[in-house]
């Protein structure tokens, strides 16, 4: 949903993002209402022993100056409705409790580990360095590029005359290099002034030095140099052009899994809070998100990775994993599986027919 791609692109340029569950807001409305925050209008505390969050706030309204007006207070197993008066005070307004004992929100991180379980940013050190050093290549470049377009030239012999107008004032040396016509008359002994021309300058060394940020950023950030506008013969073929992605898929295999746990968790606290551990108390377990294959290979390849499949493993055929294994929605395989149940039912009334 257009919420979870919100939330994912905070978590990577922010390093993490917030999931939050809590009641619904009217009396009518038996779902939960599940949120996510940035770590911009968010915080927490983690409780290094039970390896999830121990408190935690976000920022639900805003006034006029963009100065928070409304907090949300989660602790274990109640949330607290925080509000500003009029004269700059806060207060509790509000108050609601939870079927459970934990803290109702969780922290969904990119890259976690022991010593940093809030995550790491994509946009790191050293993607910031490199941003500024290219944005200072791409400056120098345009400055020289102003240059590169007007020759330089060198006069050797030449009166200053040559250069003031008929009120004699100095002619600006850029209105000279850009003038259409040049006339230098000779001097007083009858000779013509010496021309030359230098050599215009070359902008290759700046693209070069383009090249080689756009590699230093590949190898930080795991996108390959194709991806970042920079023209690379030697990813003609496929499997050249896999290979330089295989780091980037492997990593976002493992970002989906971490994602994937901290999603669990949100679907089982949204069903406890609108069931209160009954119906749904043993069926939240089987729950998953169905991820996308990051390899993103195309329909040719995936077709034919699935028949060696299937003729490894003839009964595989008749799941509906191998429906989805070849790019079928779950809305397709519904529509698939219904026609074949209307052509088998068909065929059995005309075999009693007979």
């Amino acid at each position: 949903s257009q919420e979870f791609r919100q939330s994912t692109e905070s978590a990577l340029t922010q390093s993490l993002s917030f999931w939050v569950v809590r009641p619904s807001a009217s009396d009518r409305d038996d779902f939960p209402m599940v949120r996510s925050y940035s770590a911009e209008n968010a915080a927490a505390l983690w409780d290094w022993g039970k390896r999830e969050i121990s408190a935690g706030l976000t920022v639900t309204q805003t006034n006029y100056l963009n100065v928070p007006a409304e907090l949300h207070l989660y602790l274990p197993g109640r949330v607290l409705q925080i509000g500003m008066a009029s004269n700059s005070t806060w207060h509790v307004t509000d108050q609601a409790v939870y079927p459970f004992n934990h803290v109702p929100m969780y922290a969904m991180p990119y890259n976690p580990s022991l010593l940093r379980p809030f995550g790491r940013s994509r946009v790191n050190r050293q993607v910031m360095s490199l941003t500024d050093r290219a944005i200072r290549a791409g400056l120098r470049m345009d400055v020289s590029a102003e240059f590169y377009m007007a020759p330089f030239f060198m006069l050797l012999g030449a009166e200053q005359s040559a250069f003031e107008d008929g009120a004699g004032n100095m002619i600006p040396a850029w209105d000279w290099i850009m003038g259409h016509v040049k006339a230098i008359s000779r001097d007083v002994d009858g000779n013509l002034p010496q021309v030359f021309q230098s050599s215009q300058q070359t902008m290759e060394p700046y693209i070069a030095q383009m090249r080689q940020l756009a590699a230093e950023f590949s190898s930080a950030t795991s996108i390959p140099v194709s991806s970042l506008g920079v023209v690379d013969t030697s990813t003609n073929s496929s499997l050249v052009f896999n290979a330089a992605r295989e780091d980037l898929i492997i990593d976002a295999k493992n970002t989906i899994d971490t994602f994937g746990q901290v999603l669990k968790r949100v679907y089982r606290d949204a069903l406890f809070t609108m069931d209160g551990h009954e119906r749904f108390a043993d069926s939240y377990l089987m729950l998953d998100t169905k991820w996308m294959n990051p390899a993103r290979p195309s329909i040719v390849s995936q077709s034919d990775a699935m028949v060696k499949q299937v003729s490894a493993i003839p009964w595989l055929a008749e799941t509906t994993v191998a429906l989805e294994e070849l790019g079928y929605s779950t809305s397709q395989i519904d529509r698939l599986l219904a026609e074949k149940r209307r052509a088998e039912g068909g065929s059995v009334l005309d075999r009693l027919a007979g």
